[in-house]
C-alpha cells in the first residue's frame, strides 16, 4: 500500500492553481478565476509557512481575442530575472527582479498551441509551438 504523505504548508494563491514554476525559494503560480487571470508570487524559504507575497493581475486586454479563462498553461519557466508561461493564449514574460514586485513585460500571440518553454541562456528561449521549435529573445517582448 502507498504511505499517506505528511502536508507541511498550505495556502490560498489568489485564485484556481493550474501550474506552478520554482525559482530558488519563490514559487510563481498561474491561477485562473471566472473572469481573471493572475500569477500568485508565494515565498517558501520557510516550506512549513508559505508567504503570499503579492498577485499580479494579467491584463484583461491579453485575453479579449482568446478563451483564457479556465485555461491551463502548459509550459513554464524560470531563468535570472524572466519567468514564462506558455500555453493557449500564447506566452505571457514577467520580469521577476523584484519577487515581491513582478512586472507583466509582454505577451507574445500564439501561432498554435504551447508545449512548453525553456530557457537557452543570453535571453533567448526555446518555445514549442504545436508542430515546431522557435527561439524568441525576451528582451525583445513587447510591453502591450
Amino acid at each position: 500500500p502507498l504511505a499517506t504523505l505528511p502536508l507541511v504548508g498550505v495556502l490560498g494563491t489568489g485564485g484556481t492553481a493550474s501550474g506552478l514554476v520554482i525559482q530558488g525559494d519563490v514559487i510563481y503560480v498561474w491561477n485562473y478565476a471566472e473572469t481573471s487571470v493572475s500569477i500568485g508570487v508565494v515565498d517558501i524559504s520557510v516550506p512549513g509557512d508559505p508567504t503570499l507575497l503579492t498577485v499580479v493581475s494579467i491584463p484583461d486586454l491579453w485575453f479579449k481575442s482568446h478563451y483564457a479563462y479556465g485555461e491551463s498553461f502548459f509550459g513554464m519557466a524560470a531563468e535570472g530575472n524572466r519567468v514564462m508561461f506558455g500555453g493557449n493564449i500564447g506566452i505571457i514574460v514577467l520580469d521577476v527582479s523584484d519577487p515581491a514586485a513582478p512586472t507583466a513585460l509582454g505577451r507574445v500571440d500564439p501561432r498554435s498551441y504551447i508545449g512548453g518553454v525553456a530557457p537557452l541562456g543570453s535571453g533567448q528561449w526555446a518555445v514549442a509551438w504545436y508542430q515546431s521549435l522557435e527561439v524568441i529573445e525576451v528582451d525583445a517582448v513587447p510591453v502591450e
